[in-house]
C-alpha cells in the first residue's frame, strides 16, 4: 500500500497550476437604449462572453474569462479535476492502511 501512496503522491507533484471551476458561455444585454440587444421582438444579446465559476471555502467567485485565456483556463481546470481525483485516492489509501492498524506510516 504505501507503494501505492507513493506513486499518488508522486502523480500530485506532477499536475502543475490548477483552478477549480467551470467554465459557461452568457450572452448579455447593455444597457443602450437603442441597442439591438433591447428590441422586445428580436433580441440579440451581445455574446458569447466565457464565464468561469467557482467556489474556495464558501465563497462563489465569477471571472469573465478573455478569448486568448480560455484554452488555458480549460487545462487548469482539467488539472484541478485530476488533482482531487488523486486527493481522494491518497486520502482513501491512508484510511486504508490506519484501519489495516498501521498508524506508524511514514
Amino acid at each position: 500500500m504505501q507503494d501505492g501512496t507513493k506513486k499518488i503522491k508522486e502523480q500530485l507533484l506532477e499536475i502543475g497550476p490548477f483552478h477549480p471551476g467551470k467554465i459557461t458561455q452568457q450572452y448579455m444585454r447593455c444597457g443602450k437604449k437603442n441597442c439591438k440587444c433591447q428590441d422586445p421582438n428580436n433580441t440579440q444579446k451581445h455574446g458569447p462572453y466565457h464565464v468561469l465559476s467557482y467556489s474556495v471555502g464558501k465563497k462563489n467567485s465569477t471571472v469573465f474569462l478573455k478569448s486568448e485565456d480560455l484554452e488555458k483556463a480549460e487545462a487548469w481546470i482539467q488539472s484541478y479535476e485530476k488533482f482531487m481525483t488523486l486527493a481522494k485516492e491518497l486520502t482513501d489509501a491512508y484510511i486504508s492502511l490506519a484501519k489495516q492498524n498501521r498508524w506508524n506510516h511514514p
